[in-house]
Parts: C-alpha cells; sequence; structure tokens
C-alpha cells in the first residue's frame, strides 16, 4: 500500500469486522490510530507460545511509540521488500521478502516450494473444517 506494507488480514480485520474478535479487543481512535479497549494479561494470550509473545514485546519495544507516519517512513527507508505501489496496493511476493532477509537463490525456491505447500495444506484444512461442519449440522 503506499504508505507501506500492510498484512491483508490484518486490513481485512480492520476494515470488516464489527462483531468478531477484532471488535472486542481494539478500539477506533481518530486519524485511523486504533488502541486496546482494556489491558491485556498474559492468560489473555493463551493462542500465542511464549516465544511469540517475546516478538511482540521486542516488535513494542522497538516500533511502539512510533506514530503511524513514522512507521511508514521507517517501512520505506528499511523494508527492501516494499515497492510503491503508486496509490495502489499489490502483495508481496514471499521470494521478495526471503532475497530482502539475505536469503541465496537456492534457499529462495526451497522456502517458496515449502510455502506453497504450506497455503495448500491451510486451503485443504479449511475445506475440510467446512465439509466437516456442513455435515455435522445436517
Amino acid at each position: 500500500m503506499p504508505h507501506g506494507p500492510v498484512l491483508s488480514g490484518t486490513l481485512d480485520l480492520i476494515n470488516e469486522d464489527t462483531e468478531g474478535c477484532w471488535d472486542k479487543l481494539i478500539k477506533d481512535e481518530a486519524n485511523k490510530e486504533v488502541s486496546l479497549k482494556h489491558n491485556l494479561e498474559i492468560d489473555d494470550l493463551d493462542e500465542l507460545c511464549l516465544a511469540e509473545i517475546k516478538i511482540l514485546d521486542k516488535t513494542f519495544d522497538e516500533f511502539g511509540k512510533m506514530g503511524r507516519f513514522e512507521i511508514s517512513k521507517y517501512t520505506h527507508d528499511y523494508c527492501a521488500e516494499w515497492q510503491d505501489p503508486n496509490g495502489s496496493s499489490f502483495p508481496i511476493k514471499p521470494e521478495e521478502i526471503f532475497r530482502a532477509v539475505g536469503k541465496n537463490e537456492s534457499e529462495i525456491r526451497k522456502l517458496v516450494r515449502k510455502h506453497t505447500e504450506q497455503q495448500q495444506l491451510n486451503q485443504l484444512k479449511t475445506a475440510l473444517g467446512n465439509d466437516f461442519n456442513t455435515n455435522r449440522s445436517r
């Protein structure tokens, strides 16, 4: 997107999740800013493992005090995988991310293949879950 990369799933939650988990936890603020509706305790994050919580803590320590335009400038300056879409948006390809973090072309091919397999497994899991739930409700 023009101001920097945004995870599609997160953007969907911001724009569309009016009665789901996002809406229960996140409060819209002025100027497209957001905040938590209430303080979270470690027990509220039971779907995350300790390593994921540490990553979130480290990320917040580094970026949590930045305003949206500071973060935007940071992504423009330091995220090699981001390219200006000239007012539009387009997905960042996994190989661009792998290249930006210093992987060689052989590693990139392997990682892209693994990424594609994981996406296919996730789609299959979703489809099987939907079929299972449909059959259970009959």
